[in-house]
């Protein structure tokens, strides 16, 4: 068999999972009025706005100029894959009310192999494969390998396995097939000419986060904090020269817009920024804040992109140790022996969100990367946490780990049953300081039911209705032991 000289359409085919096509693609809008696509009507650049929320989804803002005629008129509009067609808001900002939707339809027929290899189900096609060149009827196209026959499916009939083909060739492009998803608005106007429109919607496959590096002193008094928010693009479709803006809070969603994330592309460096880099200006919007980028970017299909947004430094830190030593969060009536504890004291670094601390402004939750310089002056990685959406004048406590030199053991000495539903125990606390200065650790202690605290070797304070705090201060390679009685009544 001869392979034909000339195909309208070419499909290359790698392992049959990627293909390229040989033609144009449809305009981004077209005006119809009343009948076939006369061609495309954009008199002005686009522009377009993105409001993204940390929550897999985004708001897109179209802004156009085009000319409509009096009466009936069809526009046709490129969108991403995942749009929510039921959430499309259009407006002449030019002829509000006399330039209404009647209709709108969203059509999805992507070409792709599978759907145009079913097209072309009992239609001439060319398959090549590394040894040999096959031109027939296609019969038959299945996961792992195609059917061709010859002479109208008679025979001989050809059994070609898929990871043979290097390449497939078509007569024509089928009819129906899109290379994007497209709107069509069916739009009836009272006057004819130019008029400036505003198409809204959302659509799912983008989402953003915060993530902050926190650089702790050398004296563990102070930290430079840096703000990154990192916006990734997975919606199918690239956003060119487009203006962003960047919400921070959780709106209201009666469904999840709950798409698989995958991460392609190369996050920018975590540098320190230079002092004029912070690019996104802050303001409230309703319950939520939102992040404006000053200037516009491009925001490309499976990438993930890093824009500064905060950078402030020599805020002041207090390093914090808490022993939290109960390993079990109820209380174990009878159970009381050998009940399990934790040794290991947390460390925390704290601050205030306040114009006084040099900060004074909204954070978005996020990641934030604790790093510390050495002796030789190199940054070190000592841990991370997660934070919630900070308000100001709220005080931030990273978790960063546990301090290796301090330990803590805590065992209960006796319980007594005084009565059917009270109960009486005690607790002995030790604590080890093997480091080579002082410390002071805050003990927190966990109380069950109606209780109160019978007698203690040490003051303490109610935290809440349910834990108090000891404030332990011990000398270097020195131990602390703190004993008390709590009666329970249930």
């Amino acid at each position: 068999m001869k392979k034909i000289a000339q195909f309208f359409v070419s499909v290359i085919i790698l392992g049959f999972t990627g293909i390229v096509f040989g033609f144009t693609g449809h305009p981004m809008i077209n005006i119809n009025p009343g009948g076939p696509v006369r061609g495309l009507r954009i008199l002005n650049n686009k522009n377009i706005s993105l409001t993204i929320y940390n929550q897999n989804l985004a708001l897109i803002r179209e802004v156009k100029s085009i000319i409509l005629i009096k009466g009936s008129n069809t526009i046709e509009i490129s969108t991403p894959a995942l749009i929510e067609p039921e959430s499309v808001y259009f407006q002449s900002l030019t002829n509000p009310q006399g330039c209404v939707v009647l209709s709108q339809n969203f059509e999805n027929n992507i070409v792709n192999p599978e759907n145009l290899l079913d097209r072309y189900i009992g239609k001439q096609i060319t398959v090549i494969t590394k040894n040999n060149v096959y031109q027939g009827e296609l019969l038959s196209a299945q996961p792992g390998e195609i059917i061709i026959g010859e002479n109208m499916g008679k025979g001989p009939l050809f059994l070609i396995n898929r990871t043979d083909i290097e390449n497939i060739e078509f007569s024509k492009f089928p009819q129906g097939f899109l290379l994007k998803p497209k709107l069509v608005l069916n739009v009836d106007n009272n006057n004819s000419g130019l008029q400036k429109i505003e198409i809204d919607y959302l659509t799912t496959g983008i989402n953003w986060n915060s993530n902050y590096v926190a650089i702790l002193s050398k004296d563990e008094k102070q930290i430079s904090l840096l703000g990154w928010a990192t916006i990734d693009n997975k919606s199918g479709t690239s956003y060119k020269n487009v203006n962003i803006k960047l919400v921070a809070g959780q709106v209201h969603l009666i469904q999840q817009y709950n798409q698989p994330r995958v991460f392609f592309g190369t996050l920018q460096s975590a540098a320190m920024p230079a002092s004029n880099s912070v690019q996104l200006q802050q303001k409230p919007s309703f319950e939520y804040y939102i992040y404006t980028l000053n200037r516009k970017t491009t925001i490309k299909n499976n990438q993930t992109k890093q824009i500064s947004f905060l950078k402030k430094l020599q805020i002041p830190v207090k390093k914090i140790y808490t022993y939290d030593g109960a390993g079990y969060s109820w209380y174990y009536y009878n159970n009381w022996t050998n009940q399990p504890y934790n040794k290991n004291v947390s460390v925390n670094i704290k601050f205030k969100n306040s114009k006084a601390n040099n900060l004074g402004i909204p954070l978005p939750s996020g990641t934030v990367r604790v790093y510390k310089e050495d002796k030789n002056g190199e940054l070190q990685f000592i841990g991370e946490d997660q934070i919630n959406n900070i308000p100001n004048n709220e005080t931030v406590s990273l978790y960063p780990g546990n301090a290796f030199n301090i330990t803590g053991k805590r065992e209960i000495t006796s319980h007594k049953v005084i009565a059917s539903n009270i109960y009486q125990d005690s607790y002995k606390i030790i604590l080890k300081n093997q480091k080579k200065q002082q410390i002071t650790v805050n003990v927190l202690e966990h109380q069950f039911g109606q209780w109160q605290i019978i007698k203690s070797s040490m003051p303490y304070k109610k935290i809440n209705a349910s834990t108090i705090k000891f404030k332990v201060t011990i000398a270097p390679g020195e131990s602390s032991t703190i004993t008390y009685t709590s009666e329970y009544k249930f």
